[in-house]
């Protein structure tokens, strides 16, 4: 009898981790993970490879040690071959976060193991987590999007067709605050630093950029030049993982200070704070000399400084229009 109650016990272990992460396929892929508001980590694997065959059990234990943080999710591309070619799979074992911008995955680009994993959806998905309550929190009852969300949408649909009716029949200004209200992907992407607890998420295990802005006041037109400009940095190639982040100058004096950013505005702090190493570009705030200047911090050949400590943040209003 004890045996077989240990049996059940085991038994019972196993399919429960089995549940935590769930068999994915094309029939239910969109249902599951790009309409849903969670965060999805993603495992593309094949059953018919050697090596990357063996990674689900790996996963799964990533999944029963952060349950509740994000859900986990595996596709087996020997059999779902279409989900493999759109999202351009070429390697195997291959991991991607779905988090607030389902269109726009985040790539796992570590060695896999149950630790990198666990690090990188333990990192990663607290920042995602409140992107999407952003999202919640600045939609009305009804569902429709109020003018101070500071991110219009999780999936934007496309802006509207040009318009080609005669001035009497058209409404200019209507069409045109329609295709503003889904043109600006900066803030949807890049989160605003007001807490401790998005620094640590963000920052403790990654590069990190943050962008001060000048004090603002009515409108976002102020930063969305800045914001545009960081924003394009995610485009450009890199081998390493880089957050973005904003802030909003003299929310954090004390942080500021440490890195010499103090009322000079707009400046870029690049920082590792695993390694308390920093780096600082307050030159002109242009496209091309803010881009050299993150190739040479990603790729080496910029000056790194070290600090010995960082304030604790207080929480500070997130700013809306």
């Amino acid at each position: 009898m004890i045996y077989h109650y240990f049996l059940l016990l085991i038994l019972s272990s196993l399919i429960a981790n089995a549940q935590k992460a769930i068999d994915l396929s094309a029939a239910n892929f969109d249902e599951f993970v790009i309409n849903s508001q969670e965060v999805w980590m993603i495992l593309f694997y094949s059953s018919e490879d050697n090596r990357s065959k063996n990674y689900p059990p790996v996963f799964k234990k990533s999944a029963v040690k952060l349950e509740g943080l994000a859900q986990y999710g595996m596709v087996n591309i020997a059999q779902e071959v279409s989900l493999s070619e759109r999202f351009g799979i070429s390697k195997l074992p291959a991991i991607k976060m779905f988090g607030a911008e389902k269109s726009n995955p985040i790539d796992f680009n570590q060695s896999p193991n149950f630790q990198s994993i666990t690090d990188f959806a333990n990192s990663r998905a607290p920042m995602e987590k409140e992107k999407i309550a952003n999202w919640r929190s600045c939609t009305s009852q009804s569902g429709q999007e109020s003018k101070s969300c500071e991110y219009k949408t999780l999936n934007p649909p496309p802006p509207p067709p040009p318009q080609t009716t005669s001035k009497s029949s058209s409404k200019p200004s209507e069409v045109v605050h329609y295709t503003q209200e889904w043109s600006q992907p900066q803030q949807a992407q890049i989160l605003q630093l007001t807490s401790q607890r998005i620094l640590d998420s963000s920052c403790r295990e990654w590069i990190c950029i943050i962008l001060f802005v000048p004090k603002l006041n009515s409108s976002l037109k102020e930063i969305e030049k800045y914001l545009g400009i960081l924003n394009d940095l995610k485009d450009i190639p890199k081998d390493k993982n880089v957050n973005f982040l904003w802030a909003q100058g003299g929310d954090f004096s004390e942080f500021e200070n440490v890195f010499g950013t103090s009322e000079i505005y707009p400046s870029i702090v690049g920082m590792r704070m695993k390694k308390q190493k920093f780096t600082l570009f307050n030159g002109r705030f242009e496209r091309n000399r803010v881009s050299r200047f993150y190739g040479k911090l990603i790729r080496g050949g910029i000056e790194i400084k070290d600090y010995s400590s960082l304030p604790v943040l207080n929480e500070v209003k997130k700013w809306t229009q």
